[in-house]
């Protein structure tokens, strides 16, 4: 059965990025109230434990191992830190095996999902969705890959059915040939710079790619608000798009 998915992994430790996730993220989410079942696919015992501690019903803890960092601890990298991704998509792909199908979002995307199999059904017709974020600067990590630009794939939320999607992330991943390869977001970009022979565009991105039930905050979306009803956004695109507020960036 389709499955919401959480990630968490790592261990409380000097300069881990694990103690920011935990203290900004993760905490203030388990505090909310949550609107339906999700599963928290987690590296180390010890986060299995301390999710457990709050007890929320619709949080399914599923332990994978018990180490924090079965692939390798992660290693600063100057202003980033190394290889934490791999992780998370592992645990994806783990996910995936387990379910079929999944909806991944971070520990600072709302869910406000009552229904599940709904939520799922707008999803219908294409293997993955995925959602587009702008960013202030350039992501220069690899100009030639990505050329600069200020909109990305966002790693925050990630749709997919089967294990293609992932499985093709991994490729580049594990075996960590290329200056980028440790980050989600930028293998991302390159598959689908690949797929395209460059960036497609953003009226193809809408029509091929882009989540209709992920709403990035508006200061992080590529396009301008052009109407708000209720839970459905109207943007400035090239295309006709909606998007209705099923997940969304930012705190609730």
């Amino acid at each position: 059965m389709p499955a919401i998915i959480r990630t968490l992994w790592g261990e409380n430790g000097p300069r881990h990025r694990w103690q920011k996730v935990w203290r900004r993220d993760v905490k203030p989410r388990l505090r909310r109230p949550w609107t339906c079942d999700q599963h928290v696919y987690v590296y180390g015992k010890d986060n299995a434990d301390r999710l457990s501690q709050y007890k929320i019903p619709r949080c399914k803890v599923v332990l994978i191992d018990n180490d924090p960092f079965p692939f390798g601890k992660d290693e600063w990298g100057g202003h980033y830190m190394h290889r934490p991704w791999l992780h998370k998509i592992e645990l994806l792909r783990r996910a995936v095996e387990d379910h079929g199908e999944i909806i991944y979002c971070d520990w600072d995307i709302v869910c406000r999902v009552t229904d599940v199999p709904a939520a799922f059904g707008r999803l219908e017709g294409r293997p993955y969705n995925l959602t587009a974020f702008w960013y202030r600067r350039p992501r220069e990590i690899s100009r030639k890959t990505f050329r600069g630009r200020r909109i990305s794939v966002s790693g925050n939320w990630i749709h997919c059915r089967g294990p293609e999607w992932l499985d093709r992330m991994l490729a580049i991943m594990r075996p960590d040939k290329e200056v980028w390869s440790w980050h989600d977001e930028f293998t991302m970009n390159h598959l689908i710079d690949q797929d395209h022979n460059g960036w497609p565009g953003e009226k193809l991105w809408l029509k091929k790619y882009e989540s209709p039930i992920m709403c990035q905050l508006d200061c992080r979306s590529p396009w301008g608000v052009k109407k708000r009803k209720g839970d459905v956004t109207t943007r400035k695109t090239p295309v006709r798009f909606t998007w209705t507020r099923q997940f969304a960036y930012g705190k609730e």
